[in-house]
């Protein structure tokens, strides 16, 4: 079992190597630019009388910190190379952190193509003893204020990291109470992380500020304040890991997701940095399961399309089920893999080809109990049998079968999310990997900015920002805040919810 890199190679499952602490030499790409970091030793016996009289001395032949450094601290978060490079209209300027960097790598963290200070002393060396740097904070806050104003997800998890003038907080407030803004900006990018940090911040600002919203601006907070929050999308590992294959090939990943949750921690994983995830799940008291789980996952997608060259015979099936040591989900994986089999490379005589035949071609009720009876002996009951039956047909939909009948090639991911809704959001999640999966596998382009219908949906046994609603509508006709034919509305995303 094995995760992959982005280059394409593989880690052996669960024995993935960090880099050690001081490893030699780091390497952080920002396209086609590449810093290489060279650790460096500190001297012990050279006397410091502050730690400010050592960060002078971090500056070749005397010459003071130029301005371009003090970025870093114009707020208490990373900044990606790309964004760096961007703040600053001569390239020269970009070179001098990238130097910086380079000669003092033990002042930063740096994960893939994020940079951030460490010590909160140098930030403050910076911060007090560079005469410029109001002036760069001022510059690097307005950009930024700009973009969040302007819609760009870039910023919207790190937005409490910089401060920010009282005009542009309501402005936040009001623009994102507007369903119309939240659905244009779920479609707009993959960073679902982004949106649900977003929406944090603007409830804890709400919450100190009185009187700015109407009622209806209100209650459209809150819902939509619900919806961004429902689903952090931990565990659905198989819908991630598709959509940043998908990513990789069409927009990029470290330029597009900002937010530092699971989507990032995922392709982290994914990038064999895993000791980061581990320490994700442990400031949020996950088990170290659900790491493991993970894994599992993106080693079975990873290796799924292998089944398209798996044969198996009939009596390594028999062989299998008859181990002392498999248990029923194991027999039914096995059956189901057997029937996979045969589909592909079944000859004429194979055991239970015809029956699986019949079943793919409707006789669904009768192929199952015919197996049925010929699995009684070896422990399998109708619930394993039937699931069996359906599993195999349901994987050949994701291996391309079936021609113009494949509902993952010909439904567009909308389709699939609109037509299945009603099943709850588990069911749409599993669909709407497999219908990723098998774009991916066929490098096909897919209505990728739909997969936000599929987060933002209603989140079986978790959600309760609808089944509750009544009680609400009932509280605001009392109060006279609404009337009886408003309360009928229904929202859609046609209307803007």
């Amino acid at each position: 079992m094995r995760i992959t890199l982005p280059n394409g190679k593989w880690r052996k499952r669960l024995k993935i190597k960090a880099l050690p602490p001081f490893a030699e030499l780091h390497k952080v790409r920002a396209g086609n630019y590449k810093i290489f970091i060279v650790n460096q030793k500190v001297s012990l016996t050279t006397p410091v009388s502050e730690i400010n009289d050592y960060y002078e001395t971090l500056f070749v032949n005397d010459e003071k910190p130029s301005s371009a450094i003090s970025i870093l601290a114009s707020g208490n978060c990373f900044f990606t190379l790309k964004e760096l490079e961007g703040f600053f209209a001569e390239p020269e300027m970009y070179e001098v952190i990238c130097e910086f960097v380079k000669r003092h790598p033990y002042l930063f963290k740096i994960i893939r193509n994020r940079i951030s200070l460490i010590h909160d002393s140098f930030n403050t060396y910076l911060r007090t003893k560079i005469e410029t740097f109001a002036q760069r904070q001022a510059k690097t806050v307005a950009v930024i204020r700009e973009s969040l104003l302007s819609g760009s997800i870039e910023y919207m998890a790190r937005m409490d990291s910089f401060e920010f003038d009282e005009e542009f907080y309501l402005k936040m407030l009001k623009k994102y109470s507007n369903a119309n803004s939240f659905t244009e900006l779920m479609l707009s990018t993959r960073d679902y992380n982004s949106i649900t940090s977003l929406y944090v911040q603007l409830q804890r600002l709400l919450e100190g500020r009185a009187g700015i919203f109407d009622i209806y601006e209100y209650y459209s907070f809150a819902l939509l304040f619900q919806i961004a929050t429902r689903n952090n999308l931990v565990g659905d590992d198989s819908l991630i890991y598709q959509m940043l294959l998908y990513m990789r090939s069409h927009e990029g990943i470290e330029d597009t997701i900002f937010s530092s949750d699971y989507t990032w921690q995922v392709y982290l994983v994914c990038c064999g940095e895993r000791k980061y995830v581990e320490q994700y799940l442990a400031n949020r008291h996950m088990s170290d399961s659900q790491l493991y789980s993970l894994i599992e996952h993106l080693n079975i997608d990873q290796e799924f399309y292998e089944k398209k060259e798996n044969e198996i015979t009939y009596s390594e099936l028999d062989a299998q089920l008859k181990r002392d040591n498999t248990n029923l989900w194991e027999q039914q994986m096995a059956l189901t893999d057997y029937l996979i089999s045969i589909y592909i490379h079944g000859k004429s005589g194979d055991r239970y080809l015809d029956l699986f035949g019949a079943y793919l071609s409707g006789d669904k009720e009768r192929s199952t109990a015919t197996l049925l009876d010929e699995m009684s002996h070896y422990g399998l009951e109708k619930f394993w049998v039937g699931h069996s039956l359906h599993s195999a047909e349901y994987q050949l939909h994701e291996l391309g079968f079936f021609g113009n009948g494949n509902k993952f090639r010909n439904h567009s991911l909308h389709e699939l999310i609109a037509e299945n809704a009603y099943r709850g959001s588990f069911h749409v999640i599993t669909l709407a990997a497999s219908h990723l999966k098998l774009a991916n596998y066929e490098c096909r382009d897919t209505d990728i900015s739909n997969l936000a219908y599929c987060w933002s949906m209603y989140y079986n046994r978790k959600d309760y920002s609808v089944s509750t609603i009544d009680e609400a509508l009932l509280t605001f006709e009392a109060k006279k805040l609404i009337n009886w034919k408003q309360s009928f509305y229904t929202p859609t995303p046609e209307n803007g919810f």
